[in-house]
Order: structure tokens, then C-alpha cells, then sequence
């Protein structure tokens, strides 16, 4: 009897303690404190826009942000409510937070206004921890492809002058005007030309020819009517140079060697001749072409033409436009150079009309003083004198150089843009195109342009 009551007694003892410990274990269980939102889509709406499904959301779990980096196109309406599927680490409850007091409870059947910004509230498992949200559905405000031009000066110049050149040197934008009695310099900070400030020239060539002003190496070089070729190293003071020779007759512009070296490529006449020339230091000079005909029997141009030189770091190419040449006529033939990996100098003349299907697209009539740069990808050519007339088109190529197309309203010239040659031209380091200057019938036109394309000054947050 004894013994029954103790079998009796342990037995239950084993088993309060079983439920015991088992009471404790369930007690114990920790419940997620993640209130994280681990992934945010859009459910397709053609009636909004197409592939709203493939809209990316990127989710800032520092800043609390989700929003989509790549904007929806410009125009789209945001009035109609999406459905929205959302993903959370461990969640009890989400609630929308819109302006003022309206909210609701998140329901991946329930739509969501999206037209304004609005929080959501996550909650954690565990019913305390919770994590608040902004969303934004971002929409272009801008044509992304689109040509955005701002007029910054209308009159940035208040006096008299023949002829303009702008660079860009030294953290500065400087002008150098002929007026035909003498020369000046005015100066702007980089970024701003709408402020200019009148600068001191000294050793400043009497015959210099403006539009030749080119950088290179840290310093400006210059040509004059005798074929001098002069140098500054900090814009205002000029010397010629210590090269003995004479017979410069234009500045092309400096591009890159096979091994990244930069270096300055001229046009010099020696003996009756036209040849390309070179220099690395800007000491001395180096005829690597006779350019006197070339393969197309078309002569070099040897005045009022443009460069534009693509950028690269090694071999890039330099591509001379329109002009006038030796004999006096204008031409609207591209000329092209760049030097090979065996460190020679390939040059092909007449390239829009070499190429059986560029004489179809050769485009841009004959013209001089034509703006030209390289931006986005392409070359691009836009104004200039003609034979009878100035223009204000512009014209793309996507193939060096070879074909080109007129371009539309949305890669063009501003509307308000009045016909000129000879304008300066610079692309900043934000993609700007900055257009200084120029001159048509009427005589010097003095405004100040800036432009790029929307995409380029969107924020890829």
C-alpha cells in the first residue's frame, strides 16, 4: 500500500513538472520585433501607364524612403488609385497615413492614392516595435529626351565690338573681343556668365585672330595674320612663342596620341604646302601630313571653320566642319584626323560624301562659323553663315561624322534663337551646353545661352 502511494506521489510529481516546464517554454517565445517593409510593387494599370509592374522601388531603410528612382513619364496622371503589393519581415498591422487625418488600414486589395506623398506604419510582430515610411511615386516633370534652353544674358556686353571668342580656362569664362581698333578681355566665373568683370591684356598680338584662341596643357594659344603663334599661361599676358618658324595658319584643337599623350594639332603652310602638324609641349612643331589635296582632291580648310573633337583618353578623333578653303570657296565637307595605335596620323577628307549612303544623309548645306560640339553621344552642328543667309538649324550625326540629320523640336535651337555665326561653344562638367556670342546681319549678337538635355539633371536617387 505503501509503495502504491508512492508510485501515486512521483508519478504525479513528473507531471506537474512536465506542464510546468512546458507552461514556461510558451511564456518564453520571443515575437519578431521587424517592422521592415522588405519589397514595394505596383500592380499593372494601363489606364495609369504602361508596365507599372516593372517599376522599380528602391527602398531606403535609413532614411524610412521608398520611392522609384527611374521617374514614371512626364504627363502621367496620378488620380486613380493603384493597387500596391507590399512586402514585410514580420508584420501585426500596416496603416496608411495620407494628408490631414484620413488613413487606412493596408490591404493588398485596397487601393492607394498615390497623386501626393503619404507614410505607412508598419507594426511589429511583437505589437510594440513599428517603422514609419514616406512613399513617393515620382513622375518626370520634363521631357526627358528634350533640349532645355535658358537665355542667362540678353546683352552681356555693353559696347562695340567686330568679332568674339570665349573659352573656358582656369576656372573662368574669358572673352577676348576685337573691335578693330584693339583688343579686350572680360572675364566670368565658370557657371555663371551672367556677371562679367573687364580684365588687363598685356603683349597682346596686334593682328591676332580671336577665334583661334585655344587651350592647351594649361596655357591659351593664338595665331595672328602673319602666322605668329602666341601663348598665355594665364589669359592675360601674351608672348610669342619661342618656336622660330612662322606659317601657322590655324589652331585645330589638341586630342590624345596612342599612349594618352595630349597633343595640339595645327595647319601650317611650308614651301607652297598645307600640312598637319603636332606639338606635345607647345616648344616645337612636327609635320606628320601634307594636307596640300587630299585623297577627294577636296583642300583643307584653311578659315571659319569648326571643331569638334570627341572625347576619349586615347586616339580620340578630331573633326574639322565646313569652312572656306584655299581658294576661296565654302564648303560643307567634314574633314576628320585621329592617331592610330601604331602612332600615325589617320586623316580622311569629304567623309559625308565618301560613304555610298552618307551622300543621302550628308545634310547641313555649305556654311562658316558653324556652332559645333559633341554631346550625348553625337556630333552636333547648328548654325552658321551660308552663301546667301544665316541659319539656325542644327544637325546630328551618330556616325562620326559621316551621315547626318536634321534635327527635331525637341534636340534643337530654342525658338527665340536668332541666326549668328561664330559663336563659342563649351559642354560643362553638368552637361550644359553653353553658347557665348556670335554675329549675323545685324552685327554682334551679345547673348548668353545655356542648355541640356532634362535626363542629364535628373537625380538618380
Amino acid at each position: 500500500m505503501k509503495i502504491n502511494k508512492l508510485i501515486r506521489l512521483s508519478l504525479f510529481s513528473f507531471l506537474f513538472a512536465l506542464i510546468a516546464c512546458n507552461s514556461t517554454d510558451s511564456s518564453s517565445t520571443d515575437l519578431s520585433t521587424d517592422a521592415e517593409i522588405t519589397s514595394f510593387k505596383l500592380v499593372e494599370n494601363d489606364s495609369v501607364a504602361a508596365n507599372l509592374s516593372l517599376v522599380h522601388f528602391t527602398i531606403d531603410q535609413n532614411q524610412n524612403l521608398i520611392y522609384n528612382a527611374d521617374s514614371l513619364p512626364v504627363g502621367t496622371s496620378l488620380k486613380t488609385k493603384l493597387l500596391a503589393t507590399i512586402s514585410f519581415a514580420s508584420a501585426s498591422k500596416a496603416t496608411i497615413y495620407y494628408s490631414g487625418t484620413d488613413s487606412a488600414t493596408y490591404s493588398s486589395t485596397d487601393s492607394i492614392k498615390f497623386a501626393n506623398p503619404f507614410h505607412i506604419k508598419v507594426v511589429a510582430y511583437d505589437g510594440k516595435t513599428s517603422k514609419t515610411y514616406e512613399v513617393k511615386l515620382n513622375v518626370h516633370q520634363q521631357v526627358p529626351d528634350s533640349l532645355d534652353w535658358q537665355m542667362l544674358n540678353s546683352s552681356a556686353w555693353n559696347f562695340s565690338y567686330n568679332s568674339s571668342k570665349t573659352v573656358a580656362f582656369q576656372d573662368k569664362f574669358l572673352t577676348y573681343f576685337d573691335a578693330g581698333t584693339g583688343f579686350s578681355l572680360w572675364s566670368s566665373a565658370q557657371g555663371d556668365g551672367i556677371q562679367w568683370n573687364s580684365e588687363s591684356l598685356s603683349g597682346f598680338p596686334a593682328n591676332a585672330d580671336v577665334n583661334s584662341i585655344t587651350a592647351f596643357n594649361g596655357a591659351l594659344y593664338i595665331t595672328t595674320s602673319s602666322q605668329q603663334l602666341y601663348k598665355s599661361t594665364d589669359g592675360k599676358s601674351w608672348a610669342q612663342t619661342a618656336i622660330p618658324e612662322t606659317g601657322f595658319v590655324a589652331i585645330l584643337g589638341a586630342i590624345n596620341g596612342p599612349t594618352g599623350d595630349s597633343r595640339l594639332m595645327v595647319e601650317k603652310a611650308v614651301g607652297g604646302k598645307y600640312y598637319l602638324a603636332y606639338t606635345t609641349d607647345g616648344n616645337s612643331f612636327t609635320n606628320c601630313r601634307d594636307i596640300t589635296a587630299s585623297d577627294e582632291q577636296e583642300k583643307f580648310p584653311v578659315s571659319d571653320f569648326s571643331v569638334i573633337i570627341k572625347p576619349g583618353t586615347k586616339s580620340n578623333k578630331l573633326t574639322v566642319i565646313g569652312a572656306i578653303e584655299e581658294d576661296g570657296i565654302l564648303k560643307p565637307y567634314v574633314y576628320q584626323m585621329y592617331w592610330d595605335s601604331y602612332g600615325e596620323l589617320q586623316y580622311a577628307a569629304n567623309i559625308n560624301n565618301y560613304y555610298s549612303y552618307a551622300k543621302y544623309y550628308k545634310g547641313f548645306s555649305a556654311r562658316k562659323g558653324a556652332i559645333a560640339f559633341y554631346y550625348d553621344g553625337k556630333m552636333v552642328v547648328a548654325g552658321g553663315q551660308g552663301s546667301s543667309a544665316y541659319n539656325n538649324d542644327m544637325y546630328t550625326s551618330i556616325d562620326n561624322g559621316i551621315s547626318w540629320q536634321k534635327q527635331d523640336s525637341m534636340i534643337n535651337l530654342p525658338k527665340t534663337f536668332v541666326a549668328r555665326a561664330n559663336a563659342s561653344t563649351y559642354v560643362d562638367a553638368n552637361d550644359f551646353v553653353w553658347i557665348f556670342g556670335g554675329y549675323n546681319q545685324s552685327g554682334p549678337v551679345k547673348e548668353i545661352w545655356r542648355g541640356r538635355i532634362n535626363r542629364f539633371g535628373f537625380l538618380n536617387k
